[in-house]
Order: structure tokens, then sequence, then C-alpha cells
């Protein structure tokens, strides 16, 4: 599969500053400069980087070849923009990708592109980043040294072709990020996110396994000092629900609940 993206062992989820963006009621289609009323300008896009074809899945050393879909790889395109006191403009986009890692030939060859398309964009300010899934496609046909070479494999995008079309979807994605600017704000939010600590799976009975197949009726958890799987606020959520009943059933039945 392209992208393990609720996996345990394969994935993990990086916590990230929720940015809370207010648009103006008023803003005309046009992106208007940041100006000492709006000193802040957001905008926002999204991009499907799910390759079109079978490719190669980097992350493991040995070659894995993709054989379906299942769930999307996306990128999301942030761009910003403030001025100062001084009148001086401030400028950043930046991309996050469900990849494993970004080559810095791919991040230029993207800047040269997004120079030509937005002018007013001072395209050294690009960022990529990756989610480092290890579900993804890679974008050098050599990369580790030919591993996952696909040059005998038909029917197999090879990973400069992935480039090109990764470069492509993300560059409009940023023209459109850039152009749909509005003047917002920007605040502090609390969230939760499950960082990956492991890969060692732990069976009943038995040892640990790095990679170790989480499907078997063996399998006890996932080593380290959290458990994903488990929701707190569920949990708390159920234990209330089943007193409030046992609650309801004794007065029922004529009994007074402690206090």
């Amino acid at each position: 599969m392209l992208s393990r993206r609720w996996s345990m062992i394969y994935r993990a989820i990086i916590p990230s500053i929720l940015l809370l963006v207010f648009m103006a009621a008023n803003v005309s289609s046009a992106a208007p400069a940041p100006s000492k009323e709006h000193p802040l300008s957001f905008g926002w896009a999204n991009a499907d980087i799910t390759p079109p074809k079978p490719v190669a899945l980097v992350g493991q050393l040995h070659k894995r070849i993709s054989k379906g879909v299942r769930d999307p790889l996306t990128a999301t395109v942030l761009a910003l923009e403030t001025k100062g006191d001084t009148g001086q403009n401030e400028q950043a986009v930046m991309v996050s990708c469900d990849l494993l890692f970004i080559q810095r030939s791919v991040q230029q060859r993207l800047q040269q592109k997004v120079k030509a398309e937005l002018p007013d964009f001072d395209s050294r300010k690009l960022f990529l980043n990756a989610t480092h899934t290890h579900d993804g496609p890679g974008f050098i046909d050599s990369t580790f040294k030919g591993l996952y070479d696909v040059s005998k494999n038909p029917g197999v995008m090879k990973a400069s072709e992935y480039a090109d079309f990764f470069i492509d979807r993300v560059l409009k994605a940023v023209v459109q990020a850039w152009r749909s600017r509005k003047p917002g704000a920007m605040s502090w939010a609390m969230g939760h996110a499950m960082v990956g600590f492991n890969r060692r799976v732990q069976y009943f009975g038995g040892p640990s396994a790095m990679y170790g197949d989480t499907a078997s009726p063996k399998f006890s958890h996932i080593e380290g000092h959290a458990d994903p799987s488990a929701d707190p606020a569920s949990n708390r959520a159920i234990a209330e629900s089943r007193a409030a009943a046992a609650t309801q059933h004794l007065v029922r039945n004529g009994v007074a609940p402690a206090r």
C-alpha cells in the first residue's frame, strides 16, 4: 500500500502548531498586500501527490512495489506574508508532504519553477518538509545505491518520473496558496498527537520482534511508554455512560444511589 497512515509501526505523527485563520469579510479576489491594519496574510492549498502508477516504496532495506492505494498522499501548502513597522515585507511558503524525505535537488527545481510563476515571491523562501512515511515513492532512481531500481519492473513508475509529477502538482498548489492570501491572524491552540518511538512488536508469551506482524493472534502491543490504540477521552465517556445507566437502574428499582 502507498500509505499506512494510521500504522503504529511505520508512521510517526509530528506535533504541530495549529494556525487559526480568521478571514476578513470584505476581501477582493486578488491577494492584498499586508498593511498596518492587516499585517499578516495567509494562503492555503492542498495537492494530491499520490502516484498514478505503481512505484517502489522507499523506507525499507528491500524493494517493495505498491499494489494499491490505502490512503492518498497529500501536500499541504501554507503561504505567509507580513509587513513590519518599517514597511519591509517578509515571506515564506511551507509545504508538508507525505513522503519519506525531500532531496535538495527537488526543492531547487521547484524553486526555479515557482520563481517563474510568482515574480512577487522570493522563491528562496520556499520550504519543503516530509512526514517521513515509509510507504511512499522516492525522487531519484539511484537512491540507496539502486536498491529501489525498477528498470526491470514493467509498468512501474520510476522515481525520476515521480519527481516530475510531484513538482508539477506541488507547483500548482504553491501558486494557488500564494495568490489566495488574505488578511488573518495567528493564535495558539492545543491538540493531541502521537509520536512513534518504537517499531518492536511484543507477543504474548514470546520475545519482541522488529517489524513484527501485528495481525498475528499472539500480538500484544508495541513496545514503548504509550499505547496509541487507547483513547482516554473515549474510555472516560464509556465509564461515565455505564455509571449513569447503573444509577438509572437503581432508581427504577427503588434503590437510592450512594452519595
